[in-house]
């Protein structure tokens, strides 16, 4: 079991590195950066693209630079991720102080390999996907006079 530590000690402690948290932009590929927070160790990030398309293929990430830690690389991890969800409720007041709700939830995602947006395929693509329907009864009973 940790040892307890009092908070008012934590609160007065200095954090673990001396560099200000201030963003700094990295540039990851065209269009897009990468904040990163903190103080820069030499880390980079490389793109990796194909000779013959110019494509993205992925990522090559060498997080201490010149240190002992050996780069890692990724694939592309360009994709889209499509969700819809609406919530229609019906209530009906059949006695004073006695409710019934009668609720229709439908939720719809999916994702795809594009990376980019397109609005029209995308919607369409949406209302392709195969929607999630629940239904819920809810009554109260007013017990009085």
């Amino acid at each position: 079991m940790p040892a307890q530590r009092d908070l008012a000690a934590i609160d007065n402690e200095s954090p673990p590195f001396s560099a200000p948290l201030t963003p700094q932009r990295r540039s990851v590929r065209a269009g897009g950066d990468l904040k990163v927070f903190g103080r820069d160790n030499g880390s980079t990030v490389t793109r990796n693209t194909d000779p013959q398309t110019g494509a993205t293929t992925g990522y090559t990430i060498d997080p201490d630079g010149p240190g002992i830690a050996s780069p890692f690389t990724f694939g592309n991890q360009d994709f889209n991720f499509r969700s819809l969800r609406g919530t229609g409720v019906l209530r009906w007041e059949y006695r004073p102080g006695s409710t019934l709700y009668f609720v229709w939830t439908q939720e719809r995602e999916g994702s795809n390999q594009f990376g980019d947006f397109n609005f029209n395929r995308d919607r369409s693509a949406l209302f392709r996907d195969r929607p999630t329907n629940i239904f819920q009864i809810k009554g109260t009973y007013w017990i009085g006079r």
